[in-house]
């Protein structure tokens, strides 16, 4: 294991155009890498979901909602233009077992994709899983919130521990009944299909956009930064 923590970061940037640049700071960018072995190849998931009719599952839950579950997310930066508010909170135990849980079912094969909820929440997450492989979509219904900002919390919140998986249809009742046993909450949220991502939340209502347009948006996000 390795650590790297960069805190005087800079970036070249042109208010003015390109015969004006200027360095701006980033933010700091503690980060940290693991190494470890697999025993078999086999055993390896990755985060594109794979086929039609597989059935979608969200492992793990937060452990705050809300404005706190949107402390210094994209969606702040993205929709309200600040970067602010308290970072979610992580339980140490409940990721373990999480981790744990995880490595069973990829052990067993009992996994067709797996993708952490990190950077954009929920939202992002499903939609990498759709776009980074072989274009599949995904109809996905979630548990009604009690309000607006948990809803909005539910979508792009960046509390940890949660991942997004895609099991086989006849394998996903037992997916669900090793996660009652290893104590990891479990929800079947919607199966993969068609060629639109659809996402409908109460209260704030659904939406459908299509892969193909995901993708190429996904695909082209650095330009505005990079160029073409």
């Amino acid at each position: 294991m390795s650590g790297n923590v960069s805190l005087y970061n800079e970036t070249s940037v042109r208010p003015g155009g390109p015969a004006e640049p200027a360095s701006q700071a980033i933010l700091p960018t503690p980060t940290i890498a693991a190494v470890g072995l697999v025993g078999s190849a086999d055993c390896v998931v990755t985060a594109p979901f794979k086929r039609v009719g597989d059935v979608v599952l969200l492992l793990g839950e937060t452990q705050c909602a809300g404005a706190r579950a949107l402390g210094g997310s994209e969606w702040l930066v993205r929709k309200m233009g600040k970067l602010a508010g308290v970072g979610p909170p992580i339980d140490l135990a409940a990721e373990a077992r999480l981790q744990r849980l995880l490595l069973e079912l990829a052990r067993m094969h009992a996994l067709e994709s797996a993708h952490d909820v990190s950077d954009g929440g929920l939202a992002t997450a499903l939609v990498e899983c759709c776009t980074v492989g072989t274009p599949i979509g995904a109809r996905i219904e979630l548990p009604g919130e009690t309000s607006q900002v948990n809803a909005v919390a539910a979508l792009f919140g960046e509390a940890p521990s949660r991942v997004v998986i895609s099991a086989r249809a006849d394998a996903a009742a037992g997916v669900l009944e090793r996660a009652r046993a290893a104590g990891v909450r479990a929800l079947r949220i919607g199966e993969t299909g068609g060629n639109v991502l659809a996402i409908a939340l109460a209260p704030v209502g659904s939406l459908s956009v299509r892969v193909d347009e995901l993708r190429a948006r996904r695909d082209g996000c650095l330009r505005g930064i990079v160029g073409d």
